[in-house]
């Protein structure tokens, strides 16, 4: 029960799913930082510090190989850019994966989206999956 542009969109996505990953030590995934409403609140008195500041999670296995601890600066860099932020250690995310919030001017994950790469399926630049190293800055 799907449209046919749909089922012939699903199609021809297939030959992505069958490709070999791309060699990176993380894949980036994002996350929202409700605190901050994607930052544009981040400004206010009130909201500012503590929870409120744009982090790296990855998982405590990757930090323990990375010999980085919480708080720790680390360096997310990726096929076209870089940007430098503080590691948030926590096992809800999956091992391999760094979760950074988009909508921050000082750790802007636009950064490390290359605009030529193109989600096939729907048609927009991919701005998560991306492959991205991960070292202590």
């Amino acid at each position: 029960m799907a449209p046919g542009v749909l089922l012939d969109a699903l199609a021809s996505a297939r030959p992505l799913l069958d490709r070999a990953p791309q060699s990176s030590s993380f894949t980036l995934i994002g996350r929202r930082q409700l605190r901050s409403n994607n930052s544009w609140m981040k400004g206010l008195p009130t909201l500012s510090g503590g929870s409120n500041v744009a982090t790296a999670m990855i998982h405590s296995h990757d930090a323990r190989d990375l010999g980085i601890g919480d708080g720790d600066d680390v360096r997310v860099s990726s096929s076209v850019g870089a940007i430098t932020l503080p590691v948030a250690i926590r096992d809800e995310v999956s091992p391999g994966c760094v979760c950074i919030p988009h909508g921050w001017s000082e750790a802007n994950v636009n950064v490390l989206v290359d605009v030529a790469a193109v989600d096939e399926l729907g048609g927009t630049s991919v701005l998560s999956g991306i492959p991205v190293e991960v070292v202590p800055a």
